[in-house]
């Protein structure tokens, strides 16, 4: 489940510094299950692949910051891989986890001085995969698949 991160880290950093980083407990690369319980002290959290979070797991996600901490967020709101359960009440009914902080951050801005959402929505000009991963995303766009 990690392969990804860990793959932009060593491309981005090299694969040695990487290492000697997690060895150090500089950087941790968690699951869900591991971050029930913790808070997280003068930390910057980057939680990837949001689309595919829940709601109580977002809960749980953004409730784990303390005292200096920042969370990012990186997800696409076309690009869900799961079925994902919903908010089944009050006005945030029928979204997903992402689409209810969106709300909540709307509804609330003070707090994107600790949550800061990027969100990738254009396939022309954010793909940075590969000619190929583009075009295929600007065509599953333009069929309406995505």
């Amino acid at each position: 489940w990690n392969t990804p991160v860990l793959e932009e880290m060593y491309q981005l950093f090299g694969r040695v510094a990487v290492e000697k980083k997690i060895n150090s407990g500089e950087i941790e690369i968690l699951n869900l299950d591991q971050v029930k319980g913790r808070t997280f002290i003068n930390t910057f959290v980057i939680i990837d692949e949001v689309e595919d979070l829940n709601f109580p797991d977002f809960k749980c996600l953004i409730a784990r910051p303390g005292e200096g901490s920042k969370i990012v967020l990186t997800g696409d709101h076309k690009q869900v891989d799961r079925k994902i359960k919903t908010v089944s009440t009050g006005k945030f009914s029928g979204l997903s986890g992402l689409q209810t902080l969106e709300a909540v951050l709307e509804a609330r801005p003070s707090l994107r001085q600790y949550i800061h959402v990027f969100k990738f929505t254009d396939w022309e000009t954010e793909c940075v995969r590969s000619g190929l991963a583009k075009e295929w995303g600007i065509s599953l766009t333009e069929l309406g698949l995505l």
